[in-house]
């Protein structure tokens, strides 16, 4: 009996190892990295799969504003067929979270890697409205080259009411990156606008930046005058220029008028921009001897309790009575603080023959109406 069971037991034992099945294939872990490359609505998304074995189909990157995306959300084929997943993904909104993983299909079913975040930057940066006047605004902007769509316009579109489109009123230049700026025009006085910038691709698809709000001139401003130009930030101290309509003048009724001043000798040293009437006016009064002048003639007025008072710049005025044209506000010729020589300085006078504003140089002993101008 000990013998026939040693013989039964030893073929069992050969049997065996001989029928033993293959070991079972590892599972399939997909990977996603970081986002790489972020910029505006484009981003690098890369991942890896760790053995091709089952992988049967398509391989690529899925996302969603919203956790755990799917391919029944936004998808992207891979641009690699190795275990190493590689896309350029192009997301439709700016400054928001999106959620994105790998896929792989492997055999019937589809399989995800972890979920990564990333969020998209703008499209148009360094916004900013500039020169705003009683009816226009100037609009700049920086827009950013995608890597997967071409711009064909790049562009502002405004309304009185919040969340503007481009069935609204727009303004738009060319396509492609860097700055670029427009002018809206026909814009109503002192008058809230909300704007958005946008661009609009090839195709047609169009993809908007946040809003902001911008409002014309043609207000009462702290001194009592109109409020006629905002630069639209607040640089060296001030950003909007207000001017009195009230004449100054030294012998009135005598006279309605003033002298500029100091018509025998060159101060130098003034200028015309924007921004400059003040300095001109305190260069004027510390080197002329003039007892009266157009500049003293600000400097010393107190107006509504405001004593901060200039001659304005031959620009500042220029850009002043051009706005005010938009509230139906008109004014006598009148100096201002820019001078061009021993003998003359700028006026701004009203051209009738051409039916607007313009400048010329006057004799600086030539009496002109002066109108008070101060920043804030």
């Amino acid at each position: 009996m000990r013998k026939l069971l040693f013989l039964f037991i030893i073929p069992i034992f050969f049997s065996c190892s001989k029928d033993e099945a293959p070991a079972a294939p590892e599972p399939v872990t997909l990977t996603t990295n970081p986002a790489q490359n972020i910029s505006g609505l484009d981003a690098k998304i890369t991942g890896t799969i760790s053995s091709m074995n089952g992988v049967s189909g398509n391989i690529g990157v899925c996302w969603s504003e919203s956790p755990n995306p799917t391919l029944a959300d936004y998808s992207a084929a891979s641009g690699s067929s190795t275990n190493e997943i590689v896309s350029i993904i192009t997301v439709n909104k700016s400054n928001t979270l999106y959620y994105v993983r790998v896929f792989a299909q492997i055999g019937n079913e589809i399989k995800y890697g972890n979920t990564i975040t990333f969020t998209s930057q703008a499209i148009i940066t360094s916004v900013l409205a500039t020169d705003i006047l009683t009816t226009s605004a100037l609009l700049r902007g920086y827009s950013i080259e995608s890597a997967n769509f071409d711009i064909a316009q790049r562009g502002f579109c405004y309304s009185t009411l919040p969340n503007p489109t481009i069935t609204n009123n727009i303004r738009y230049t060319s396509g492609g990156e860097g700055y670029y700026e427009v002018t809206a025009t026909e814009l109503q006085p002192n008058t809230t606008y909300y704007v958005r910038p946008y661009i609009k691709e090839d195709f047609g698809a169009v993809h908007y930046e946040q809003e902001f709000t911008i409002k014309t001139t043609g207000y009462t401003g702290p001194g009592g005058g109109y409020v006629a130009y905002d630069k639209g930030e607040f640089t060296n101290g001030w950003r909007y220029l207000e001017i009195n309509l009230t004449r100054l003048h030294y012998n009135y009724p005598t006279t309605w008028d003033a002298e500029w001043g100091c018509s025998s000798s060159f101060l130098g040293q003034t200028s015309t921009a924007i921004g400059t009437g003040l300095e001109n006016t305190q260069r004027i009064i510390s080197t002329c001897g003039s007892a009266n002048s157009a500049a003293k003639l600000c400097s010393n007025a107190v107006l509504n309790g405001k004593s901060d008072w200039f001659l304005p710049s031959r620009d500042e005025m220029f850009t002043i009575r051009k706005s005010l044209l938009g509230v139906n506000v008109g004014f006598e010729n009148s100096w201002t603080s820019s001078e061009i020589s021993i003998s003359s300085a700028y006026v701004i006078y009203y051209d009738t023959f051409n039916s607007e504003y313009t400048y010329r140089d006057s004799n600086k002993s030539y009496s002109w109406a002066v109108y008070a101008v101060r920043r804030y």
